[in-house]
């Protein structure tokens, strides 16, 4: 499933570009961690609204963190990780 999104990214013309890493990484993997926690947790006792809303931020953070990309980051112009190509991708 991963390579097929991966080929899904490149058609869109972002290809294997990065711009999350480093401690910007492990705040939005922590944050998702809770997020999901949080809106799980909400939904299965309550099934709220701002469970609903934990999730998606939760899954949308956790996307960030797993595949180091944010369109938003790409949108502004902001690149946190300090990968310079050299190394593999893992």
């Amino acid at each position: 499933m991963l390579l097929a999104f991966q080929k899904t990214g490149m058609e869109l013309g972002f290809g294997n570009m990065r711009n999350v890493g480093g401690i910007d990484r492990t705040v939005r993997a922590i944050l998702a961690v809770g997020l999901l926690g949080v809106g799980g947790w909400g939904l299965l006792t309550g099934g709220s609204p701002v469970g609903a809303v934990g999730l998606l931020a939760g899954v949308g953070l956790a996307f960030n963190a797993v595949s180091q990309f944010c369109i938003a980051n790409y949108l502004l112009g902001v690149d946190t990780c300090s990968w310079d190509g050299a190394e593999e991708a893992q």
